[in-house]
């Protein structure tokens, strides 16, 4: 779900793009963005419970690939201001990811090109 309906449209190639050939100023962008983030996260939310093999992270208690793109993409949300406070199961994941040294030390914050 993330990989496919929200990383692309986050893209500045893509923001770029819906600014220059439609012209969606920065609040245009951040309002398309903000709903395909929410309608996505809703549908996310109530994935984790459906699947038996989740545990303290997507799949599982060990991160894999789907942990990697949700850790990755509530960073990404934070540029438009979108907490993941609404579903308590994907900030509970990202809170334990975020405990970990690799995914904390990835985080766009601590990088030393951070703005």
């Amino acid at each position: 779900m993330v990989a496919c309906e929200i990383r692309p449209l986050g893209n500045l190639r893509i923001l770029s793009r819906l600014r220059d050939q439609f012209g969606a100023d920065d609040a245009a962008q951040e309002a398309g963005f903000t709903q395909w983030v929410t309608q996505t996260f809703y549908a996310l939310e109530t994935a984790p419970a459906a699947i038996p093999q989740t545990g303290r992270f997507c799949h599982g208690d060990t991160p894999g690939p789907a942990a990697l793109f949700l850790h990755a993409q509530v960073w990404n949300n934070r540029r438009f201001d979108i907490p993941p406070d609404r579903w308590p199961t994907i900030a509970g994941i990202f809170g334990d990811l975020d405990t970990l040294p690799a995914f904390r030390d990835a985080a766009p914050a601590v990088q030393p090109d951070a703005a």
